[in-house]
């Protein structure tokens, strides 16, 4: 099955592709597993399905969010494997440490 993507949604900057950067930043991430593509990682809370479902609609994405619990906490999750995608978001600073790296002023 093919899944669905929009890998140009954070190619040209604007309202809603800001909100998500911001998003991501505070919530998300870009995992770099060694010898695997890179992957677009957003893990939140049960309650907060919703939001994940309207970030995988901004991507335009036909990607599973995926339930499950650990540790008696229940959590969804969206994981999206594109290089494209997760290299765009390594231009603003959104990489495994982004914390470090992560600016809240992206090129323009």
């Amino acid at each position: 099955m093919k899944l669905y993507l929009n890998e140009t949604v954070f190619d040209n900057l604007n309202e809603e592709s800001l909100y998500w950067l911001g998003f991501l930043m505070a919530d998300g991430g870009v995992l770099r597993p060694k010898n695997k593509s890179p992957k677009l990682h957003l893990t939140l809370q049960e309650r907060d399905k919703k939001h994940i479902e309207l970030f995988r609609k901004f991507l335009k994405s036909s990607a599973r969010i995926y339930e499950y619990e650990y540790s008696g906490h229940k959590s969804v999750a969206l994981s999206i494997t594109c290089n494209k995608l997760a290299d765009k978001l390594q231009e603003y600073g959104i990489t495994p440490n982004k914390s470090f790296t992560a600016t809240a002023n992206p090129i323009l």
